[in-house]
């Protein structure tokens, strides 16, 4: 008696990408602060595959920003080179053998330090005052002193 092979592949089906829970929101930080990212949870539509974020491309941001997911910290401090808004993209995936990558951004935008408030010297030119100015010049002769200290002009 012979034998029949007939092959199986069993495939897992992907009813979707991995999704944040939530929208993902801008952030703005200023040059010398540091500002707190919290990315929200994930969603798998699977729901019998583990989610998780593949990778972060932080664009020119990537220097200052530091932590893991979901948490994460932005801290600028060359006001040089880190103001700028940089364009964070997000790339998701899961564990599927059938993954369906996908991808969110959001805005970082870091704000230069506003500069120190300069002290100008102004010069103040010279002005000279004559107290007699415009006025016309009087003139008296005492004529006699009393004792008691009384003039007569």
């Amino acid at each position: 008696m012979g034998s029949l092979l007939i092959p199986i592949n069993l495939v897992v089906p992907n009813y979707g990408p991995v999704v944040f829970t939530k929208e993902l929101k801008d952030y703005k930080v200023q040059v010398g602060a540091m500002a707190s990212i919290v990315l929200p949870d994930l969603y798998d539509p699977n729901k019998i595959n583990t989610p998780s974020v593949l990778s972060i491309d932080w664009g020119h941001c990537q220097d200052f920003v530091s932590g893991t997911y979901p948490n994460y910290k932005a801290a600028p401090g060359n006001n040089e080179t880190d103001p700028g808004t940089c364009q964070v993209i997000v790339y998701l995936g899961d564990d599927n053998p059938n993954p369906i990558p996908s991808n969110f951004t959001f805005k970082l935008e870091v704000t230069p330090l506003a500069p120190a408030a300069e002290i100008k010297i102004v010069n103040i030119p010279k002005v000279s005052v004559k107290v007699n100015a415009g006025l016309p010049r009087l003139g008296a002769k005492i004529s006699s002193i009393t004792s008691g200290g009384l003039a007569t002009l």
